[in-house]
């Protein structure tokens, strides 16, 4: 029985703190007005969740790294940090051999579907290597996709609707990135040396005909998103910004040409952000070969995981446990919208899905708790679902 309530005051207080790095972040110009922080918590003789460790607070860095994805949460789950998370956690289960232990990832704002997809990898991974209890990874945030498109001007909701329709039917003509299938005998034969050059996944980003990217599976040392597909994304945008293009977090279209078969949440969501036009998964030459290929999850397939995150929050499938600050003061985007001098960047230049009718629909899969201040007679937080 999970006997697990979220202490407001430690919730929204953190909340607070981290929302002050992302103020920092917008009057610097390094990024976006978002901040995101991981805490362990331990539970007390008493039975109260304390926090025991304090992870770096990260901020939005998709202007000063060039790359549509480098949000605060994608920022705060980089190598160094979640190799020290791990140190905790082992170390937690050394020396207490039966820790109550959870993961509390606080955001600034509700995260996108790519740092959603990071965020439940991530719970994932450490729920596989029995470090973590299963729904034992929090995720609290503050500004909703609403907030933040009203105040900030991040128009994150077609992007999360766009991710939902792709789970349901991957060959969607409206999709943002169309999604193919295609035999080797149909795709440029300047691709197919790199593609399959060797076992492990590889991807091949094209445009007009030229490839501009060659991505490699780098997982391990490069932390748990280094797949062949996002690496291939990341290497171009930073090509770009190295040759100081405006835009380097826009990949104007591009063809992204995989080996693996059974597409993943990451590398859709990460190719929505990034621009790219289309995906195109390519059947493996008849040689014999087993060509590897990418799984972001060590506990379920691509397919599943996808379908399992496009479910929303309260699915049973999901290993994370989702809240929102119903009293988030957030101060960076109000920070950000005064800021005469900002530089806007791709979420901000998306059409806008902003419909009641839309709303309604993300909002009935994607529906956390929120949390409010305890009245005056109770000492638990006020949990309340948001209203149908």
């Amino acid at each position: 029985m999970n006997d697990y309530r979220p202490d407001y005051f430690l919730l929204h207080e953190g909340l607070a703190d981290i929302d002050l790095i992302a103020v920092s972040n917008v009057l610097s110009g390094k990024g976006g007005p978002f901040s995101a922080a991981i805490f362990v918590l331990v539970k007390d003789e008493g039975g109260v969740y304390k926090v025991h460790h304090q992870l770096p607070v990260a901020a939005n860095a998709v202007l000063s790294l060039g790359r549509a994805s480098a949000h605060a949460e994608d920022q705060a789950l980089r190598p160094h940090i979640l190799r020290e998370t791990e140190a905790v956690l082992e170390k937690i289960k050394t020396d207490f051999r039966a820790p109550a232990t959870r993961l509390l990832f606080l955001s600034s704002a509700q995260p996108c579907m790519a740092c959603f997809s990071k965020i439940a990898i991530c719970a994932r991974s450490f729920v596989s290597r029995g470090l973590l209890q299963p729904r034992h990874f929090d995720l609290v945030y503050g500004a909703t996709y609403a907030d933040t498109e009203s105040i900030a001007g991040f128009k994150d909701y077609g992007y999360a609707l766009d991710f939902v329709k792709a789970a349901q039917n991957r060959f969607d003509p409206s999709l943002l990135v169309r999604l193919e299938t295609a035999m080797v005998e149909g795709v440029p034969e300047n691709v197919l040396a790199p593609l399959f050059a060797g076992k492990a996944p590889r991807a091949v980003l094209v445009q007009s005909g030229a490839i501009i990217s060659v991505g490699e599976d780098r997982r391990g040392a490069a932390g748990l998103f280094a797949t062949a597909e996002c690496t291939a994304l990341h290497n171009a945008s930073a090509d770009l910004l190295k040759r100081r293009a405006p835009k380097p977090w826009d990949l104007g279209g591009a063809t992204l040409y995989v080996r693996t078969q059974d597409l993943d949440p990451l590398t859709y969501a990460e190719g929505q952000w990034a621009n790219i036009g289309k995906i195109v998964t390519v059947l493996p030459p008849d040689n014999g070969i087993a060509y590897a290929q990418t799984q972001v999850a060590p506990d379920c397939h691509n397919g599943a995981l996808f379908a399992t995150i496009a479910d929303g929050y309260n699915n049973p499938k999901s290993s994370v446990a989702v809240y929102c600050d119903g009293t988030f003061e957030n101060r960076a985007q109000n920070t950000w919208a005064s800021k005469l001098d900002r530089k806007m960047y791709n979420g901000s230049e998306a059409e806008s899905a902003f419909t009641q009718k839309n709303c309604a629909a993300f909002d009935a899969l994607f529906r956390p708790c929120f949390l409010y201040a305890p009245a005056a007679t109770g000492v638990s937080p006020a949990l309340a679902k948001r209203a149908s």
